[in-house]
């Protein structure tokens, strides 16, 4: 019989499979107070971005702070607006918001915008999570008269970089060591530097810049950055702010949708918060996303958030319609396609992204949903959303054919696109193309995510296994939770749950006459179609989930939740 290893040992071993080997970078991985942050002064142009955008504040000029209608672009806002209006001696009265609408003015810079940002009396413009690529119109901004600030972290295109003040991890020239920040990261960064340079010995100035952390995670989260290194740092405090409750409308927020404060996860901001929080720039207007968190008026606050739930279930409705039609439309058209893109007959631009998302998951491909549009010159066109795979770098291959595109812009798991009519089939085949050749150099290119971390035996699936393995929290992109395969498990007891009883719970034993000392709580989940059912052959089996501790009644054991029966 193999030597059972102690829950440490399992630990260890899993997190040595994610490139965390030493000591060191094991325990400050599991810390609750990790460390890992970078200078701010490593990104590009901080500095001057700093200097400027200080010197605008400390003069009282006006200042508009131009983001992005998702999450990341909301909070980005949210953060950089709050933290200049509490500046001592500053007047909030001249820090203006502007996020565009979605259908009427696109992602990013626009002038329109700019020419009435101008009108208004800014004399400052600063982006965040959008400009990477917003060349002409930074050049349109500077010629009305105003200085530009170009804060983002998506990814840079050669020739199209805006010549300006520009703060971006993913420049060439960046020696960031932490790349992925969110947009809301390098909004919290610009902060910092501000506070590091002209606010050292001010108590209160870094109490302010501390509390803007659940901001950071919220994006950081719905996002789907990578929560490993600077991410994880800003997502473990954030998320631990978040439970404290200090912030009064992600508190008013999550009890309205059904989250108590205290017992809130990453999951629960990447499935609850997030898609409430978008869904105003999805379906609606952004802006009334960040008035939440700028206004102070607590009935002001519940009209908001009514709306954001309304705003969200006309999203899922409209979702679920489209994504119907997108996979009968895979089936039947392109279920051989290494990249599936697709144009609905009709769908609400704002949940393309979803759509694109949800085809990935199901078919684990990238994919990419269109909708028409209007471009500046009047030509109809496509606009895209294309989500991706781990391991295929989206924004690259779009790049490598940038003579395709109107409009690009995105990461290596996401990106938005405008694409002349005429240009769509040879832009599925030659994605198509570059997926194929990606999985013939990686052949695990396609495999289920669903793959295990780790086998572990009953006896090793223990409640402190279970305790030391949520220490792995925050999860999400880049850190998911830990598949485990579980193996040589007889059920017992089994016994149907759940309203519609599609589920099934059982206690797992090793085999030995009556329930072990290794018995586990095991569930099982049913789907809409079909209840949760055990292989037809005879145990023992194995399966591959998640184990997790579930607690109850002030009551706690592990729990394994199974997501997959191995055959």
């Amino acid at each position: 019989m193999a030597q059972l290893r102690t829950p440490e040992e399992i630990i260890t071993e899993i997190l040595k499979s994610r490139g965390i080997e030493s000591k060191a970078e094991i325990s400050e991985f599991l810390s609750e107070k990790p460390t890992v942050s970078g200078d701010p002064f490593l990104l590009p142009d901080m500095e001057e971005g700093t200097d400027l955008l200080y010197s605008y504040a400390a003069e009282k000029k006006q200042i508009c702070i131009y983001g992005d209608y998702d999450v990341d672009g909301i909070m980005s806002v949210v953060l950089l607006h709050s933290f200049l209006a509490g500046l001592p001696g500053a007047d909030p009265d001249m820090i203006k918001n502007h996020i565009p609408s979605r259908e009427e003015e696109g992602y990013g810079l626009n002038t329109d915008a700019l020419r009435q940002i101008h009108k208004d009396g800014a004399e400052l413009v600063i982006t965040v999570d959008c400009g990477s690529v917003a060349k002409t119109e930074v050049e349109y901004a500077k010629d009305l008269g105003m200085k530009v600030i170009v804060s983002d972290h998506h990814e840079c295109a050669e020739g199209f970089e805006p010549d300006c003040i520009f703060i971006d991890p993913k420049r060439k020239s960046s020696s960031y060591p932490y790349p992925q920040i969110s947009g809301c990261g390098v909004a919290f960064k610009i902060a910092q530097g501000i506070t590091k340079k002209y606010y050292p010995e001010e108590r209160e100035v870094g109490k302010l810049l501390n509390s803007m952390l659940d901001l950071v995670a919220v994006a950081a989260i719905a996002d789907v950055v990578p929560l490993t290194g600077e991410n994880r740092t800003f997502s473990k405090y954030g998320i631990n702010a978040i439970n404290k409750g200090k912030r009064t409308a992600l508190r008013r927020l999550a009890l309205a949708i059904g989250l108590k404060p205290g017992k809130i996860n990453s999951h629960n901001i990447a499935f609850g918060i997030g898609p409430h929080l978008n869904a105003a720039g999805r379906m609606g207007d952004a802006s009334i996303a960040a008035e939440l968190f700028l206004t102070e008026d607590e009935k002001r606050m519940g009209e908001i958030i009514d709306e954001l739930i309304k705003q969200n279930k006309n999203r899922r409705r409209a979702q679920d319609e489209a994504f119907a039609e997108c996979v009968s439309e895979v089936e039947k058209n392109y279920k051989d396609s290494a990249f599936i893109l697709l144009k609905p007959n009709e769908i609400h631009e704002g949940i393309a992204g979803i759509v694109a998302g949800k085809l990935k998951d199901i078919f684990m491909r990238p994919a990419a949903v269109l909708t028409e549009t209007v471009t500046e010159d009047g030509n109809t066109a496509l606009k895209g959303s294309a989500r991706s795979i781990e391991g295929f770098d989206i924004i690259s291959s779009f790049r490598a054919h940038e003579e395709l595109f109107i409009k690009l812009g995105g990461h290596a798991m996401a990106a938005g696109f405008v694409i002349p009519e005429e240009k769509e089939d040879l832009l599925r085949q030659m994605i198509d193309d570059d997926v194929r050749s990606a999985s013939l150099a990686d052949p695990e290119l396609f495999n289920d995510s669903k793959k295990h971390d780790i086998e572990l035996s009953l006896a090793e699936a223990s409640h402190e296994t279970a305790v030391l393995i949520e220490k792995i929290e925050p999860c999400g992109a880049g850190n998911r939770m830990p598949m485990i395969k579980l193996t040589g498990v007889f059920p017992m007891d089994a016994r149907r749950m759940g309203q519609d009883k599609r589920h099934l719970k059982f206690t797992a034993s090793d085999g030995s006459e009556g329930i072990t000392t290794h018995g586990l709580s095991c569930v099982m989940f049913g789907s809409d179609e079909s209840d949760a059912v055990l292989p037809a052959d005879e145990p023992p089996y194995d399966f591959i989930g998640e184990l997790k501790v579930n607690r109850w009644n002030n009551r706690e054991e592990a729990q394994f939740i199974i997501r997959e029966t191995c055959s």
